[in-house]
């Protein structure tokens, strides 16, 4: 039905319900209601729905009818309404598929409604039809916004079972809730098994993995994901290099942060204000000062602006030495170049000023 002719048709109705020579049938209540839905006028759709239920006895509803329904109700989050069609359709001998189960399962994802669509993937295997990704995603998705890890890795193993393959966006997403979660054995099983289920994993999932290698102090590990990832030419970027480099420096092996420092600007990575101020804060904690100032000329050179974490790392330096001077001259050129001290800034000013008196 052409969009803005609806109301025509409504009227026409209207008219067809008024004679006696020309009732509607369910033909003409399936065109109306799925003119409705196609122009989100979900509430007209199910008037006219439950119209032509108590008028057209002769003719039942049809699982067409049914799925724009509940694709129209999951569409405009009216969920109970829509679970509610399911089960009606159901429980009318109405052989639901894939395709309606999957729809209705994403609304309920969409809605925070994770349990009620975990509950239609149950009925979708009573019913003997095959889930696939669009049956789990959403539900993934959902768990893991939700912080439900456990059942979201319960369903990724259920999803595996059943023959539907991950694909490559919900192997991530899943490797960094694990880890942000500190789940990291469980992470490097996960990342481990993507070859055997057809699934390479990309530079994500790779800058992921050394994440969860430094967040467990396994640089050894790291670098050796690192040369996985040259041998099988995934890219690396300056994510890739910062988490390096971040882990090294949090073992204080400056050397080791620095020859990879070396190696990212030789292919052609930018370094950023992280890699910058991750190296100054090695070199400060590691006592080796002389350095600090050709990174800085380096990091000017670039173009790349130093953050007010730069600028705490440095007073931080600062601090260690009660070097008031230099303190005062960080504190002028943050005002000079518009960097918004934050409390750590205040505090660490504070204690260099009070160390003075």
């Amino acid at each position: 039905m052409a969009k803005g002719n609806i109301n025509e048709a409504l009227d026409v109705l209207n008219k067809m319900k008024e004679s006696p020579n020309a009732l509607p049938n369910g033909t003409t209540y399936y065109h109306l209601i799925s003119g409705c839905t196609k122009q989100d006028k979900i509430d007209q759709a199910l008037d006219l729905f439950q119209e032509m239920k108590a008028r057209v006895r002769d003719s039942k509803p049809s699982l067409f009818v049914y799925s724009i329904l509940i694709d129209g109700c999951a569409k405009a989050n009216k969920i109970d309404r829509a679970i509610e069609l399911c089960h009606e359709m159901i429980s009318a001998g109405i052989q639901a598929n894939t395709v309606v189960l999957s729809t209705l399962i994403g609304g309920c994802a969409r809605n925070n409604r994770v349990d009620d669509g975990l509950a239609l993937l149950k009925t979708m295997k009573e019913l003997n039809l095959q889930p696939n990704l669009r049956s789990y995603v959403p539900l993934l998705d959902a768990l893991i916004k939700s912080k439900r890890i456990n059942k979201a890795l319960s369903l990724f193993h259920d999803m595996l079972n059943s023959g539907v393959a991950p694909n490559l966006a919900s192997y991530n997403n899943l490797l960094n809730s694990l880890i942000k979660s500190k789940k990291l054995d469980e992470a490097f099983k996960l990342f481990e098994g993507m070859p055997s289920h057809g699934v390479a994993p990309d530079h994500f999932s790779y800058n992921l993995m050394l994440t969860a290698c430094s967040q467990d102090r396994n640089m050894e590990k790291a670098s050796t994901l690192l040369e996985e990832m040259k041998t099988k030419q995934v890219t690396l970027n300056e994510t890739t290099y910062n988490v390096m480099i971040h882990g090294w420096m949090e073992l204080q092996q400056l050397d080791m942060a620095l020859t990879l420092f070396e190696e990212m600007k030789g292919r052609g990575v930018n370094p950023d204000v992280f890699t910058f101020t991750s190296l100054l804060q090695g070199c400060i904690r590691t006592n080796q000062e002389a350095k600090v100032a050709p990174l800085l000329q380096e990091m000017e050179r670039r173009g790349v602006a130093p953050s007010v974490v730069t600028y705490n790392v440095l007073l931080e330096g600062c601090m260690m030495k009660s070097n008031v001077d230099r303190a005062k001259e960080l504190m002028q050129t943050m005002e000079a170049k518009k960097v918004t001290p934050n409390s750590q800034t205040k505090d660490m000013y504070s204690r260099i000023l009070g160390k003075n008196k």
